[in-house]
């Protein structure tokens, strides 16, 4: 079960970063697949990169080492975005957002914590993936959100 939804995200993944030809989207997903990738926006780098990595190794060890990869790919998106909204903000809003960075690390070493300790409390390897990448989507959320501000600024 696990296997089959992992191998849908990644197919996922990979049809909408345009490595699966539409034909074969087709095939897997039937006629929503044009629809769906209607409504998808590009993935990002990292995550096609997640995708592919998970492709070529979709052992439980292999999605788990795929999956912190990523996280501190993610991480380090988080660290290049922050200092690229700091540069376009005026000393105010430079203030404002360090202090908001500083509350989110706060909220995030929590939330890790939560993370860490839901898992701990299941067997099986194949929550190890699972926790990795729970814990790479709250970094990945706020890089999205410094994005955001970053665009709305250019715009």
């Amino acid at each position: 079960m696990l296997r089959k939804a992992i191998f849908l995200t990644a197919f996922c993944l990979m049809a909408v970063a345009g490595t699966v030809s539409a034909d074969q989207a087709a095939w897997v997903f039937g006629p929503a697949a044009e629809k769906a990738s209607e409504l998808v926006s590009p993935l990002h780098s990292i995550d096609r990169r997640l995708a592919e990595c998970m492709v070529k190794d979709d052992t439980t060890a292999g999605m788990t080492n795929c999956l912190f990869a990523a996280y501190e790919m993610w991480d380090g998106e988080l660290n290049r975005i922050y200092k690229e909204l700091r540069g376009r903000l005026q000393s105010e809003g430079q203030a404002a957002l360090k202090a908001a960075q500083s509350e989110w690390l706060q909220y995030r070493d929590l939330e890790f914590a939560l993370i860490d300790s839901i898992y701990a409390g299941f067997e099986g390897t194949m929550y190890t993936p699972m926790r990795v990448e729970d814990r790479m989507n709250i970094v990945k959320n706020r890089v999205m959100e410094l994005k955001s501000y970053i665009d709305l600024l250019e715009n």
